[in-house]
């Protein structure tokens, strides 16, 4: 798997910047676990084909350059295992949001709590951020589960915050400072 940066959370376990070439095995482990995916975000039904994955990294690659953006994909063991990145980075206000997922096959095994803390070093250290939100599902019982572990604080229950599947969803909001990290 080539790779143009990589930082190394513990053996065996790292993010890496995702490229075009991450797009097949990306889509692969989409495609197999997508009702566990899915259950909570809605792109996953969006992603029907290698070729959507390769735009949806193309579109991120422009948010990369344009400062909005930062994806990287989890590697345990030389393979890519999910995914995690900052959105909606605002420069000037100095916060992002933290969005992620990881195949059902590595979920309980800390991956994704330690993926956080490694994307949140990043995103205060060399980005330069003060303030990261991260939303979960109420439902997603991992997913706030990875918040709390990683440090994050519960900031409210946004009541019918998004459309899943048709159905309105409430969300729960989390934050980390800088200088609580």
């Amino acid at each position: 798997m080539s790779v143009y940066f990589e930082s190394t959370i513990e053996n065996h376990l790292a993010i890496a910047v995702t490229e075009l070439s991450h797009a097949d095995e990306i889509f692969e482990l989409l495609y197999n676990d997508q009702e566990n995916i899915g259950q909570f975000l809605g792109f996953v039904a969006l992603t029907k084909t290698k070729e959507d994955e390769v735009n949806y990294i193309k579109k991120k690659m422009h948010g990369i350059a344009d400062g909005t953006d930062a994806l990287f994909s989890i590697i345990r063991d030389n393979h890519i295992v999910g995914v995690i990145g900052l959105h909606y980075i605002d420069s000037e206000n100095k916060k992002a949001e933290i969005g992620y997922w990881l195949h059902s096959k590595f979920q309980h095994q800390g991956i994704m709590t330690k993926s956080v803390r490694k994307i949140c070093e990043y995103a205060f250290e060399n980005i330069g951020l003060n303030k990261l939100s991260l939303f979960a599902d109420v439902e997603n019982i991992g997913s706030n589960a990875v918040a709390k572990h990683a440090g994050f604080s519960y900031l409210a229950t946004h009541p019918d915050y998004y459309v899943h599947r048709g159905q309105l969803r409430d969300m729960n909001e989390y934050y980390l400072l800088k200088r609580e990290f």
